[in-house]
């Protein structure tokens, strides 16, 4: 008897052992041997953020949602992709479409747009989300946004005026500058609207635009980004 029960107790405790040595480290505590290993989080978040969006759709017309997205790094990001997401007033899933911003460019402190059409009925839509899925870190051309030294907006009976002032505060020319400006709510968008062929630095430059079929009350935000090019 005293036998058996002394191989019971040296198996117990062989398997004690075993237990031991190949579980987890208690988290927190030095690894004992050589033999641990840690996998490391990777995790690789946006640079860019969904700041808001809007859907609509009228009698006969397909959902078409817009928003707008913002940079609020210091690196640029290009080629960014946004997946729509559409659910019922059951907040089941109709569908997803995606897309890219209309702008190629989202230079740092920078908003973007992006203006997605889709082929759901807008009275069987109950909810729509949207998330950036893919960006790029890198493009072949150089982007540059001078500085936005001064902008005024005017609401008119059928769009809005934009003016302002642009300065080249880089120690290089910025070539093909251009601007752009939006509110959620337009109904069509105009592209991109030159304001000059160079501008060297430290020069100014003033730009102003009329942009009509504009469909609401002047309650959205107009937005405003110019970008220009480094020389080739």
């Amino acid at each position: 008897m005293f036998r058996l029960r002394s191989v019971f107790n040296s198996l117990i405790f062989l398997g004690l052992v075993l237990l031991v040595s190949s579980g987890s480290v208690r988290a927190g505590v030095t690894c004992p041997t050589a033999s641990c290993q840690y996998l490391p989080i990777v995790s690789s978040p946006s640079p860019v953020q969904v700041m808001q969006i809007e859907y609509f759709g009228w009698l006969g017309q397909t959902l078409r949602v817009k928003g707008e997205i913002a940079n609020m790094t210091d690196i640029s990001v290009y080629d960014v992709e946004v997946e729509i997401s559409v659910y019922n007033y059951n907040q089941q899933l109709l569908g997803t479409i995606s897309g890219a911003t209309v702008l190629t460019a989202t230079l740092p402190g920078q908003v973007n747009l992006f203006d997605l059409g889709t082929n759901f009925y807008p009275g069987d839509v109950g909810n729509v989300s949207a998330r950036i899925t893919d960006w790029s870190l890198t493009n072949p051309q150089l982007y540059i946004a001078p500085t936005l030294v001064m902008t005024e907006v005017q609401y008119i009976f059928n769009g809005y005026t934009v003016a302002g002032e642009i300065r080249n505060d880089t120690l290089i020319p910025i070539t093909n500058v251009q601007g752009w400006s939006w509110t959620l709510d337009q109904l069509t968008h105009t592209g991109a609207l030159p304001i000059v062929d160079v501008l060297q630095p430290g020069e100014t430059a003033s730009f102003g635009w009329t942009v009509n079929n504009y469909y609401a009350t002047p309650s959205p935000p107009v937005r405003i980004v110019v970008q220009g090019f480094a020389p080739p």
